[in-house]
C-alpha cells in the first residue's frame, strides 16, 4: 500500500486463520473462474463440454490400443506362418500340403 494513505506509519493486519482461509479461497475461486473464462469454459455448458472431450479421450485411448493389439497379433500370426512355411519346406512336406489343399471341397 502507498505510505501517504496510512500517515507513513506501519501497520500490522492482524486476521484470524479462518478469515484468512476465507480470503484465500475467494481470490482462488476468482482466479479459477477467470482463467476458465479466458478458455471459453466459463458457462453453464462447460461441464458438458469437459465430459463429451473426456468421452472421446477415453475412445482414443480404446481405439489405440485395440490397434496396437491388432498389429502384435497380426505380426506374430505371420511369424509363425512363416516357421509353419519354413519347416513344412525343411520337412519335405510340399507334396502333402499340395494334396491336402486339393481335397478340400469347394
Amino acid at each position: 500500500m502507498d505510505e501517504q494513505n496510512l500517515g507513513g506509519a506501519d501497520v500490522d493486519i492482524v486476521l484470524s486463520q479462518r478469515d484468512l482461509d476465507e480470503l484465500l479461497e475467494g481470490a482462488a475461486q476468482r482466479g479459477a473462474l477467470n482463467a476458465l473464462r479466458h478458455i471459453g469454459l466459463g458457462d453453464v455448458e462447460a461441464v458438458h463440454d469437459v465430459k463429451d472431450l473426456r468421452g472421446i479421450l477415453g475412445a482414443y485411448r480404446d481405439a489405440k490400443a485395440t490397434a496396437w493389439r491388432t498389429t502384435i497379433k497380426f505380426i506374430v500370426t505371420m511369424i509363425l506362418g512363416f516357421i509353419v512355411i519354413g519347416g513344412a519346406i525343411k520337412l519335405e512336406l510340399g507334396d502333402w500340403v499340395k494334396v491336402v489343399f486339393s481335397a478340400t471341397p469347394k
